[in-house]
């Protein structure tokens, strides 16, 4: 009887442990996703790739562009003194 007695107690005490024990994987596995979830946001915001980066790049594009073209019209002034000079020393 007291056999009977244990078995039935188990059988009560157990089905709300492995209720609780579902309720817990559920919530775990949830919270990893969670957790995956904002560790790929954060990479996307802030990581190697991220859209803080393009920005940044695009931002020295433009700077680069511009320093390209004032170089060029740098360039371009010199090569006409320089065809000046060449001008005035074969005129001597």
């Amino acid at each position: 009887m007291a056999h009977q007695t244990h078995e039935l107690r188990d059988e009560l005490l157990g089905q709300p442990q492995k209720r609780r024990l579902a309720l817990g994987r559920r919530h775990l596995i949830l919270l990893g996703v969670i957790a995956a979830l904002g560790a790929y946001t954060h990479s996307l915001l802030f990581g190697h790739s991220s859209l803080l980066q393009l920005l940044a790049l695009q931002e020295k594009k433009t700077h680069l562009e511009q320093r390209i073209d004032r170089l060029k019209s740098e360039n371009a002034d010199l090569h006409r003194l320089l065809y000046e000079l060449d001008l005035l020393r074969s005129d001597r």
